[in-house]
């Protein structure tokens, strides 16, 4: 297709995509209670020195810290609930952007691709949903006698979604790469070539995910 078609195929599979994700962010924010508690539920559980509970005063309490906070949660709740829910299709709109240009052996690999995909994306996003809880448990369990731990509800949600990011990315890449490999786009020798430009990658991405800490690192 010349150039103008090719960027309407896009623009059309973009607005798919949007509308999947806007339908997503509806349930998010019609079902926000119990999208919250889940979300809430490993840090709330996680018992420290005795305590358990984001109730109990200074043990585990999630905080909020302006007027508008409790909005953006809920925008933001929103968006985690929309794009693991749209996953299938907003996955599926990718594939069909690039599916045409594909020759025939190449586009039966890639429906394996996404039929592959989604369930390795869920099962990321089930992983990194039960590791929160350790993660809590073991990182809380760090925190020195008489000292507070008063947690925002920001900083909280920023680190659900890293982790929620980090386990669905590391599901997906080795498929992909293996996909890449079987169509000839990355080679062995290609993939030896830009293996120093994929590692700077992988940590340019990981501070990406997770800036506050990246910050208050250095």
């Amino acid at each position: 297709m010349p150039l103008m078609e090719h960027l309407r195929e896009l623009r059309n599979r973009i607005v798919k995509a949007a509308l999947a994700l806007a339908v997503g962010m509806t349930a998010g924010f019609v079902f926000f209670g119990p999208a919250w508690h889940l979300i809430e539920r490993p840090l709330c559980r996680t018992v420290i020195r005795g305590h358990t509970g984001c109730q109990t005063l200074g043990v585990n309490q999630l905080a909020l810290s302006g007027p508008l906070d409790a909005f953006y949660l809920r925008v933001k709740v929103a968006v985690i609930v929309g794009v693991i829910v749209s996953c299938p299709v907003w996955l599926h709109q990718a594939w069909a952007f690039i599916s045409p240009g594909l020759y025939a052996r190449e586009r039966r690999w890639g429906y394996a691709f996404l039929g592959t995909a989604v369930p390795l994306f869920l099962t990321g996003t089930a992983l990194a949903y039960l590791s929160l809880g350790r993660s809590m448990h073991y990182l809380l369990g760090l925190t020195p006698d008489g000292v507070a731990n008063i947690i925002s509800v920001d900083e909280y949600r920023s680190f659900v979604m890293a982790m929620l990011l980090a386990f669905e990315v590391a599901f997906l890449v080795p498929l992909g790469i293996v996909m890449l490999n079987l169509a000839g786009v990355l080679t062995h020798e290609r993939f030896r070539t830009w293996r120093r430009m994929m590692i700077f990658a992988v940590f340019l991405i990981a501070g990406m995910a997770n800036p506050s800490r990246t910050r208050s690192a250095c």
